[in-house]
């Protein structure tokens, strides 16, 4: 595929073509197979690739923060964290004390315990064989064990049949959210730049992009702070620090004033203070504290007046009342 023949069409046509493949491959190409994969330093846990194409790199790293994400999704086993390794003993009993077969390779062994990754494929497993399972355990004299083994049995498999979903749910978001991000990237990236420094660029663009589109599913603003990024979940104050960025005591709206700016100002206090009530958040630019402010367009639109009107008369105000605030 020729990633500057393909970003040219979807910048000249909409052509999604290099979307769509990107995002295929993210489903089908299990990169952690590659030959070529290997870590560079075990203190850094960095990752060395080469691929074939120019685009796998994006798809690589798309994957790479899908199946992070996907790790999230442990919450839901830490409750029952201490099942696991208890299975994995019982399993050993099974197959090193009772002579049991299984058709699944343990990931780890040593001379007394065999590990075996517990997921739902291997759960169902042991209880299409449990009544083979709970013989074993009594010709062996463990009947007891055999109950506790049962029990854990049937709290894993609910935990991982959830943590399954959840995955799959995360799963599903991170692809929407990366084609979305990678869509808005695309139409920027400059296509007369070298393949590595297209994917270079792409790479990262779509990194922030997705950042800020998840943050805005969970609610959360990018603000800039000394100097950096940080995303946090904006928060009103009052309505009257909202409109003018500080407080002041009721009086001063009244007496230092004219009554025009006045009702121009309790307008928009009025109009935030429904938004309030009413959960709207739409309209609003984020200070570095993460509290709301009206913007120059929400003025604008509440007040009736051309947006640089509205956004100068406000300055003014606000300029005029700052001596007065608390």
């Amino acid at each position: 595929m020729d990633l500057k023949q393909t970003i040219n069409a979807y910048q000249q046509t909409e052509d999604t073509a290099l979307i769509d493949r990107i995002m295929e491959d993210v489903e089908e190409i299990d990169f952690t197979e590659d030959p070529t994969r290997r870590y560079v330093s075990s203190e850094t846990s960095d990752i060395r690739i080469t691929l074939s194409e120019p685009h796998l790199y994006i798809a690589y790293r798309i994957k790479a923060i899908r199946e992070k994400a996907v790790k999230n999704a442990w919450y839901i086993r830490q409750p029952q964290r201490y099942a696991y390794p208890e299975i994995n003993r019982y399993l050993s009993i099974l197959i090193l004390d009772c002579g049991m077969r299984i058709p699944f390779e343990p990931i780890d062994t040593d001379r007394y315990v065999l590990t075996f990754e517990i997921n739902t494929e291997l759960l169902y497993w042991l209880i299409s064989k449990d009544v083979e399972i709970e013989q074993r355990f009594k010709d062996n004299h463990n009947e007891t064990e055999y109950k506790i083994y049962r029990s854990l049995i049937t709290k894993v498999i609910t935990i991982e049949e959830e943590a399954n979903q959840e995955e799959a749910r995360i799963r599903v978001e991170v692809m929407e959210d990366m084609r979305q991000a990678l869509a808005y990237v695309l139409k920027y990236v400059d296509a007369d730049r070298s393949d590595r420094e297209i994917v270079s660029y792409v790479n990262d663009a779509i990194m922030t992009r997705y950042y800020d589109i998840q943050a805005n599913r969970n609610g959360l603003r990018r603000v800039r702070k000394s100097g950096s990024d940080r995303r946090m979940r904006p928060r009103f104050s009052s309505a009257l620090m909202t409109v003018i960025g500080y407080e002041i005591p009721e009086w001063v709206l009244t007496k230092k004033l004219s009554e025009q700016n006045a009702e121009f100002l309790q307008k928009l206090i009025m109009s935030v203070e429904e938004d309030m009530r009413e959960g709207r958040e739409e309209g609003y630019n984020v200070t570095a504290k993460g509290e709301y402010v009206v913007s120059g367009a929400y003025v604008a639109r509440v007040s009736g007046l051309p947006y640089e009107t509205a956004r100068k008369r406000l300055a003014r105000i606000r300029k005029k009342l700052e001596i007065y605030s608390l």
